[in-house]
Parts: C-alpha cells; structure tokens; sequence
C-alpha cells in the first residue's frame, strides 16, 4: 500500500481543513495510506514533522518556506506536491486555486453591478504583501474591472498591519474617495464587513473565500455584492492524485502524466440581497 504524508503549516482556517477532507476522500478511493501532520502554525514544528515522514512513498506540502523541504530533503529526497504556496520551485508539481481568473472574473462582475456608465472605480485593498497568492487575487480583480472601464487602487492595507476592525475603520474613513473595497482572503473579508458597520459612506464589498459568515453576509448585507469561492476540496483531491503518480514513478514533470501547475477554477457566488433604490448612489447608511 502507497503511504502518502500531508503537511500543513496549521490547520485553524476552513480552507485548510476542507484541503484534508479532499485528500481523504481521494486517499480512500485510491486505496492508499494518508496521514496527516498540523504543525500548529511553527515552521520548526513543520520541519521536524516532515523529517519523520521521510519513509513515505510521496508528500504533499502546505508551507510558505523553502526550508521546510530543504531540511526534509537533506535526510531524503521525496516525491513531493505543493498545495497552496508554489514557493517558485518549478520542479515540484503545485496544485493550488486560479487566484488570478477568479480574481478576473470577480472584478468584470463588480464592475458592471455598482458602475455600470463606466465612470471608473476606485478600490481600497486589504492584502498580504508577502503572498504571491494575495497579489494575483487583486490583479486578476483590477484587470476585470478596467475589461469594463477605468479602475484604480488607492490603498493596499497589509492584513497584518491592522489590530482590529476599529482601527480599520479609521483607516477606510482616511479614503473617502474609495468605492469598493476588496479582501483578499475570507480573514480579510469578515474584517472589512466588521469595519463596514455604522459608516455613512456606502462602500462595496467583494473578495475571495467563502465561510459560514460570509454566506449569511451574501443574504443580509448589501455592502457585499459578490465573493469567489475556492474549492479547496477538489485541490485536495487533485493533490492525492498527482501525490500517487509521483509515487508511482512518474516524475517527470511537464509531461503527460503530470503538468507542472494544475490550478483548480473558483466559483462566483453572488449577494442575494436586493439593495434598496438610494443605496446605488453610495450614501445610505447600513
């Protein structure tokens, strides 16, 4: 029986926990071992965990450092997939969501739903300036919005940077001028709809990620009028998959076996609130 290993940096957010359920559920059609490791956010922990792993036949990795493999590797080179972080090695197979067509096809939709003359939209972000993940997201989103007209970011906020929604709140009010503002990530988003309560200005919400509270801001809050919702559980399928051809032989990457960056479409899930009529025009208090 194959023995595959599946390492995660934590697994505290719904991403990432719906990454394993995935894995699983592969691993248990293909008849393999899959065992599962949560570093609980310390890369020192991951290192180690992946070190003890070097007797499986294939691993999958979630981690944002390099070191976690080179140390893994010093001990054993193992057949490894890349899930979420490509970490810029293109000799290791990366299965992770297309931030950037997601991010395209959110910002067309936003676009023609709260401009549609054209007028131009200017975008307040809240981002992680290290993820190369983050940057595409917001690309792929300003690039949709100018495929219907003029569009700007006046501000990146570094996710990081921000201690609570109140003083995001004063942050957001610092950009008057801003139309929508734009989470990269369901963290994100959930702040910037907290910062959102009780403001004058009616700012326009969209982003990327998709949990319990975030649905039910789809169906209760006009402020957010569409999100892209990764399907975490098709990466972690997927990643299985490509673990066992690794594990299988084929490792020659870019071939036909196994291409070099498989990246699984997201969804657009759309508000289902009805705005009221004076809202459209940005100034009605929610």
């Amino acid at each position: 029986m194959l023995r595959v290993h599946f390492s995660l940096l934590t697994t505290n957010f719904i991403f990432f926990q719906e990454l394993i359920v995935g894995a699983r559920a592969a691993a248990d059609r293909a008849g393999l071992c899959l065992t599962v490791s949560d570093a609980d956010g310390s890369r020192e922990t991951q290192i180690a965990q992946v070190t003890d792993a070097s007797d499986c036949d294939a691993l999958i990795v979630v981690t944002g450092d390099r070191r976690v493999l080179e140390h893994a590797f010093a001990v054993k080179v193992i057949p490894t997939v890349l899930v979420d972080f490509p970490l810029g090695l293109p000799d290791i197979p990366f299965v992770g969501s297309d931030s950037y067509s997601g991010g395209l096809e959110l910002g067309k939709y936003v676009a023609v739903k709260i401009n549609p003359r054209k007028e131009g939209i200017r975008v307040l972000a809240l981002v992680n300036p290290v993820s190369p993940e983050s940057e595409l997201r917001l690309q792929g989103f300003l690039d949709g919005l100018r495929k219907v007209g003029p569009a700007s970011c006046l501000c990146r906020l570094s996710l990081s940077d921000i201690a609570s929604a109140d003083e995001l709140r004063r942050l957001i009010e610092e950009v008057p001028d801003a139309d929508c503002l734009f989470g990269y990530d369901g963290v994100a988003l959930e702040l910037l709809l907290e910062a959102s309560r009780g403001m004058h200005h009616h700012y326009y919400i969209a982003g990327f990620d998709l949990s319990d509270r975030i649905e039910r801001a789809l169906e209760t809050n006009t402020r957010l009028i569409a999100v892209e919702a990764q399907n975490p559980q098709l990466v972690g399928e997927v990643a299985v998959q490509h673990a066992c051809i690794l594990a299988a032989g084929a490792k020659l990457v870019g071939s036909s076996w196994l291409p070099p960056k498989t990246l699984i479409p997201c969804r657009l899930v759309l508000s289902k609130c009805r705005e009221p009529r004076a809202q459209r025009r940005g100034y009605l208090n929610t």
